[in-house]
């Protein structure tokens, strides 16, 4: 009988002895991990890098006029980059976007973009504060086609014409297919 126990104390201590050799090296491990340059460090610094991405992401869509998808979002965005005070366009004519698809996977929707009247006419300084500020305030859209005019048609070619400008415009927003 005191056999049979010294062989079980035996076996109990070599299983115990086995299981703090276990624990000794999954201390050892999570040691490595917090020490400094270890895992825990590099897997702060991975959060950190995500979150400073996420924070420029967010910022990025803050500032985009263009809200979403749609004919609707880019109206609203032209009508009140053209009520600006410092562009004052009125209310432009904005005719249906035409579709177009460049490269797979995306599709460019193109708005030519005239003034109301057909008789408007603009300053160099306000066509440029609308162009600026269509580009500037959003990511998505860019101006194409510019077709400026002098809006006094009897000036003849040797002539300087007066700072009245009749302007049309394409702007296309380019967007992931769905």
């Amino acid at each position: 009988m005191i056999r049979i126990m010294i062989g079980l104390l035996l076996a109990g201590s070599a299983f115990l002895g086995w299981q703090a050799t276990q624990q000794r090296e999954t201390i050892a491990r999570y040691e490595a991990a917090v020490a400094e340059g270890g895992a825990a460090e590099k897997l702060a610094q991975r959060i950190l890098r995500s979150a400073f991405s996420y924070t420029q992401y967010k910022e990025r869509s803050a500032k985009e006029g263009v809200k979403g998808d749609g004919a609707d979002q880019v109206n609203s965005y032209i009508f009140a980059i053209a009520a600006n005070p410092k562009v004052l366009w009125g209310n432009p004519k904005i005719e249906k976007p035409r579709d177009s698809s460049p490269l797979p996977g995306y599709t460019d929707l193109t708005y030519k973009i005239t003034p109301a009247e057909k008789d408007a006419w603009f300053d160099r300084a306000r066509i440029a504060n609308f162009f600026y500020l269509l580009e500037s305030r959003s990511r998505k859209l860019r101006i194409t086609s510019i077709d400026l005019r002098t809006a006094d048609k009897k000036v003849k070619p040797h002539e300087v014409p007066e700072d009245r400008w009749a302007v049309d415009l394409s702007v296309t927003m380019r967007e992931r297919s769905k």
